[in-house]
């Protein structure tokens, strides 16, 4: 198993491991989180694998009323580029037949281009850091300010914090659980 598929089954864990917890406002018998999944692309005639994906249906429908697509990111030391968001936004752009939010994560940080295309797109971004290999930084910023710099430094880390997050909306997310409950009630409310 390469790296890629690593992080793509370590992303897919954390997940499943937040709505187990209960802490999502999903109902964990209504959602399931997929590796690889398929979803149908008419303008390809054939179906894009996504890295991960959470469906969520309605009890008593067999239609997601959520899906949600999670683009992992796994480059070693590299930032995640801006053209990486923009094939990201083109897949979701072919998949919009549900109502489908996007996610892209890595563990280095995406490149300060990425992050602007992203706000602009939609697309909530997530950083999570490799366990034991946090260290301090100056906290004498603002929450979100740290969170920006956590976002676009490869090197930016927190004694406290193991995750920087931003959901589609532009709001900060200390956690992969804050972003998940954050994106799902900005879904709630549209």
């Amino acid at each position: 198993m390469g790296n890629g598929e690593s992080f793509e089954l370590r992303v897919k864990a954390l997940i499943e491991a937040e709505l187990q917890d209960g802490s999502l406002g999903l109902s964990s018998a209504h959602t399931k989180v997929y590796h690889r999944r398929g979803y149908w692309s008419k303008d390809r005639e054939r179906e894009i694998i996504v890295d991960v994906a959470i469906e969520s249906c309605r009890p008593g429908e067999s239609e997601p009323f959520l899906i949600w697509v999670w683009e992992c990111k796994d480059y070693g030391s590299d930032a995640v580029p801006v053209d990486d968001l923009e094939e990201f936004h083109s897949k979701l752009e072919q998949l919009q037949q549900h109502r489908m939010k996007g996610t892209c994560i890595t563990r280095k940080g995406f490149q300060s281009g990425a992050i602007t295309y992203a706000k602009s797109k939609g697309i909530s971004l997530a950083r999570v850091l490799d366990p034991g290999r946090i260290r301090r930084i100056t906290e004498e910023v603002g929450p979100a300010d740290t969170i920006e710099r956590g976002l676009e430094y490869p090197y930016e880390q927190s004694l406290f914090w193991d995750f920087y997050g931003v959901t589609s909306q532009g709001q900060p997310a200390r956690s992969l659980g804050e972003l998940l409950r954050l994106e799902v009630a900005s879904t709630a409310t549209t």
